[in-house]
């Protein structure tokens, strides 16, 4: 059957046996001087109750930005750190390198500064495991600062 062409009749016969009185959504013909179509128009073979789909608006350089440095990921403090190093103009990154510190054992730091070769852990509180990790790191890469924030009375301040 490949390369037989329908009549007229011989498709509205088919899609009246079918049961398909409109055309498939997608499926559109072109008339004559009709490209590109006009998505208002009705003779392009689409119904007029047909519409085009939408898609949300691009992201904005600041979302890519926010995305890139996993703002979304952040509680409310690590986020009031972060405004707080934008507002010093000091580039940071967000959890941007795991370290290994042992078999099967990482720490993941809140904050890079690469300005200072610096990382920095925003806390609320320490649990045990977590001031153990990062001071384990800090001993086994010295090559990088690791310091400890949290937001006292007057501020940010070191907590290590």
């Amino acid at each position: 059957m490949t390369g037989q062409h329908w009549t007229k009749e011989q498709l509205a016969a088919y899609r009246q046996r079918r049961g398909a009185q409109r055309p498939v959504v997608g499926a559109v013909t072109f008339g004559p001087g009709s490209f590109p179509p006009d998505p208002t128009a009705s003779d392009h073979g689409r119904d007029s109750a047909d519409t085009l789909p939408t898609f949300p608006p691009p992201p904005t350089a600041q979302q890519i930005a926010d995305w890139r440095n996993g703002v979304d990921r952040m509680n409310k403090t690590e986020r009031a750190y972060a405004d707080y190093l934008t507002g010093l103009g000091l580039p940071w990154q967000f959890e941007a390198i795991k370290l290994k510190l042992a078999k099967k054992t990482y720490y993941t730091p809140d904050f890079y500064l690469p300005s200072r070769a610096e990382f920095r852990e925003v806390k609320g509180f320490w649990r045990d495991d977590a001031r153990a990790k990062f001071k384990l790191a800090a001993d086994l890469f010295p090559w990088w600062r690791f310091t400890a924030i949290r937001k006292g009375k007057n501020g940010w301040e070191d907590a290590t």
